[in-house]
């Protein structure tokens, strides 16, 4: 099993799918569907968080504000903001893919 936050691999950085490690094996998703499970699943962790952290006094002003901003920008912003993301995300992966390769190594 790969470590957290390592089961994902983009092998070409125009690739419409990505790898996704799931019980032992490689399988393949499409681009798309996965960024966008990735940003609803982030955004409502953020919200979460944001939301406790408020609650309990211990956030600043400026990082609930930040936080407001991003979230008007990506749900308001049309497809701009959407797409930025995705390829913010995508470009992500594909230069973080060495770890993965490396890992795969001690496995063998």
């Amino acid at each position: 099993m790969t470590p957290e936050n390592h089961n994902i691999y983009i092998p070409k950085l125009n690739s419409e799918h990505f790898l996704i490690y799931d019980k032992d094996q490689w399988n393949v998703e499409d681009k798309n569907n996965l960024t966008d499970r990735l940003i609803s699943k982030k955004i409502l962790a953020l919200t979460q968080k944001c939301d406790e952290l408020e609650e309990k006094g211990i956030i600043t002003e400026k990082i609930v504000d930040m936080y407001n901003e991003f979230n008007h920008n990506y749900y308001m912003g049309g497809d701009e903001s959407k797409k930025k993301l995705e390829k913010d995300i995508s470009l992500l992966l594909f230069n973080n893919r060495k770890k993965i390769k490396d890992y795969d190594k001690l496995l063998k």
